[in-house]
């Protein structure tokens, strides 16, 4: 895992948060987890980032924070073994939250992704509730249909093959048919 610290003063302007957007919206992913794995439901709001550049995610640690891992792919060409080295970076939370509301002018693609992930935090930071009893069940449907939302956008415009690859409800007789909204 890699880490480095965040420059919030001297590095960031409108180049890179326009720059991050441009990265986001080809290689990124905004969701909403919901960890149930503690005995207890955890909603957090993560972006996330995999690349082949190292250089390029440094940038982005060191604007917004996160850190990044590492991992070695062999890939099979043919008779050809290829190793592949990519790059996963994430960030969740607040600083999640605050690196969409500073990229969100200059994205295109996710930008109503970035909406709903915007709009599922304020929820998720407003809401109160006694831990030790849990989320009462209307916060959870809530943030279930955010979750629902985001997934909905994210294949909004997928081909039909790749829709009928995402599994989606909507296929008909094994072909995928894409709605309009």
């Amino acid at each position: 895992m890699v880490t480095l610290k965040k420059h919030w003063c001297n590095m960031s302007n409108k180049v890179d948060y326009a720059y991050i957007a441009g990265i986001i919206d080809s290689d990124g992913c905004i969701q909403i987890v919901n960890d149930k794995s503690q005995g207890w439901n955890s909603w957090k709001l993560m972006v996330s980032i995999t690349n082949g550049s190292q250089r390029l995610l440094n940038k982005v640690v060191g604007i917004f924070g996160g850190n990044y891992y590492i991992a070695k792919n062999d890939t099979h060409v043919g008779q050809f073994q290829r190793k592949h080295v990519s790059y996963h970076y994430a960030i969740c939370g607040n600083n999640a939250y605050k690196m969409l509301k500073k990229v969100k002018p200059y994205l295109t693609e996710k930008k109503p992704q970035a909406d709903v992930g915007i709009h599922f935090f304020i929820h998720q930071r407003n809401t109160t509730y006694a831990r030790k009893k849990g989320l009462p069940e209307t916060v959870i449907r809530k943030r279930e249909e955010f979750k629902r939302r985001l997934k909905e956008l994210k294949t909004a415009f997928l081909t039909p093959i790749a829709l009928a690859e995402t599994e989606c409800e909507n296929t008909v007789m094994g072909e995928a048919t894409v709605q309009p909204n």
